[in-house]
């Protein structure tokens, strides 16, 4: 009997307990393993960076007002009329084309070239320009009977080109394998520069400027890209200047973009479209003072140069168009006289600024550091 109260005791509470307990206690383990699962996979996950937002870029000051320069005083200046001298002008001569052994050439590329050649030969006719095209030379015979032979017969048999100077094409590849641009590519995409200029300039002008300006061009020395750039940026302004002064025009505007690799470019669309407001006569003489003056007064700091010039265009309309050029001369010493402590203070003001820019980008690579 006791012992049945006893089987009954453990039957119905031990066991059951102890079931119980042990379930409780796998339970919690596989808790545990669970939680330690996703506790270690979750430390394998990098920790997401933090947002940086840039802060709002630092305001530049303004600059202080122009000194006004009056009509008035530009006039009182000026003398009554100055006169000026004209260029002349020169003609051509004779013919023969230069054919080339193109055996080992990228035929592609040489069609390209050709194409371009052509649109050469469009912009500087061969009928006009025998003597560009064909180079120069004289014909010669090779004894007296040669000669009285032709005479006679007029037979081209008896008479032989003695050449003194290539044409074009010869003189263009020639040109181009000396300054290292040997690849036909990159010829056509420098004759094509080249020929965006000279579509801008006087029929007259044409093979001129090739041939005593632009195969004087260093172009190894240069870059090929950065002698195309110029190219490209000076046929406009070339097109709005007198004919007589195209190759002048061109030789300046050139240099001083070489001499100027910052602003020499920027400078020169400035002057493209404010050249307009200038009589033709006088604004080769106009750009070449601009050009002075920022050499002299504006070295990197062009937008004061502009600043200045664009006061002066308005009073162009009340000027002598013998003598813009003069005016203009006499605009900027006035205005140099007037604004002396406003430039000091826009220079000051830009390397403030400048130093301002660099802390406030310095500071955002800090912080985006940090959040990395």
């Amino acid at each position: 009997m006791k012992q049945s109260k006893l089987s009954i005791l453990e039957n119905k509470y031990y066991y059951g307990i102890s079931r119980y307990f042990w379930h409780i206690i796998v339970g919690i383990g596989v808790i545990a393993i669970v939680a330690g699962t996703m506790m270690f996979l979750w430390s394998q996950i990098p920790s997401s960076k933090e947002e940086v937002v840039k802060k709002q870029k630092p305001l530049k000051p303004a600059y202080p007002e122009q000194e006004i320069v009056s009509i008035v005083s530009i006039l009182n200046k000026l003398p009554v009329k100055i006169s000026k001298k004209k260029n002349a002008e020169v003609k051509d001569e004779n013919p023969i084309e230069y054919i080339e052994n193109n055996d080992a050439v990228d035929s592609l590329a040489l069609v390209s070239f050709e194409n371009e050649l052509g649109r050469t030969k469009t912009l500087i006719p061969l009928s006009l320009n025998k003597s560009f095209w064909g180079g120069t030379g004289n014909w010669t015979f090779s004894s007296e009977r040669d000669k009285k032979m032709f005479n006679k017969t007029q037979n081209p048999k008896y008479k032989k080109w003695k050449s003194t100077g290539d044409g074009f094409k010869k003189k263009y590849i020639s040109y181009t394998n000396d300054y290292k641009v040997e690849d036909y590519n990159n010829k056509t995409k420098l004759l094509v520069s080249i020929n965006n200029i000279i579509k801008n300039l006087d029929p007259v002008n044409r093979p001129k400027l090739i041939n005593k300006n632009l195969f004087s061009t260093n172009v190894k020395k240069l870059g090929l890209n950065r002698t195309i750039e110029i190219y490209n940026n000076l046929g406009s302004v070339l097109s709005k200047t007198d004919t007589l002064k195209q190759l002048e025009t061109f030789s300046l505007l050139f240099r001083f973009i070489v001499n100027n690799p910052i602003d020499g470019i920027p400078l020169v669309k400035y002057q493209t479209k404010s050249i307009d407001s200038f009589s033709i006569g006088m604004r080769y003489e106009s750009l070449k003072i601009m050009n002075i003056e920022y050499a002299d007064n504006y070295n990197n700091n062009l937008n004061s140069l502009k600043d200045a010039t664009n006061q002066f265009l308005p009073y162009l309309n009340e000027i002598n168009p013998e003598i813009q050029d003069i005016a203009l001369e006499i605009f900027y010493k006035l205005y140099r006289k007037n604004n002396l402590n406003r430039n000091q203070q826009i220079r000051d003001i830009d390397l403030l600024y400048g130093q301002e820019i660099q802390k406030w980008e310095s500071e955002f690579q800090k912080e985006l550091a940090m959040a990395e």
